[in-house]
């Protein structure tokens, strides 16, 4: 992976609009294991656009396992509390069907999207206040 590309391709996305199904922290997810040399084997992307608010994303993510689709993007789940840029951050999430999962793009520096701003942004892992895995790439 390239880094250069990452940081651009983040640079690009903050301030962008938070828009369910289509400009969220799935698709930046998404996105970001695209640029990493993903081939999307499951086809991902028949999802883009399929569902409008939190309810419908919740839904949807009922019938998928994003696990093992970072797993199978090359990442594993290590144990350490040093992150790293291009590291995958899952936060369990207790009020949804679905985690979290936010591409680190430097230091403790995640891109995710904000549907209270409603805009795609930055956020330190420290505001988060909550436990969260750690995914590598292995190499």
């Amino acid at each position: 992976m390239g880094q250069r590309v990452v940081d651009r391709w983040a640079e690009g996305k903050v301030g962008q609009p938070f828009v369910w199904g289509t400009n969220d922290c799935h698709w930046l997810l998404w996105e970001f294991l695209k640029i990493n040399g993903w081939s999307d084997p499951n086809n991902m992307e028949k999802h883009r656009g399929k569902y409008t608010d939190r309810h419908g994303a919740n839904e949807l993510v009922k019938t998928l396992n994003i696990e093992k689709e970072v797993i199978d993007a090359g990442y594993k789940q290590v144990n350490t509390n040093k992150l790293q840029a291009g590291d995958i951050l899952r936060v369990q999430m207790k009020n949804s069907a679905y985690d979290l999962y936010m591409p680190v793009i430097y230091g403790r520096t995640v891109l995710c999207g904000d549907p209270m701003s409603k805009n795609i942004v930055q956020k330190n892992m420290d505001e988060f206040q909550k436990s969260y895995l750690v995914y590598r790439r292995e190499v």
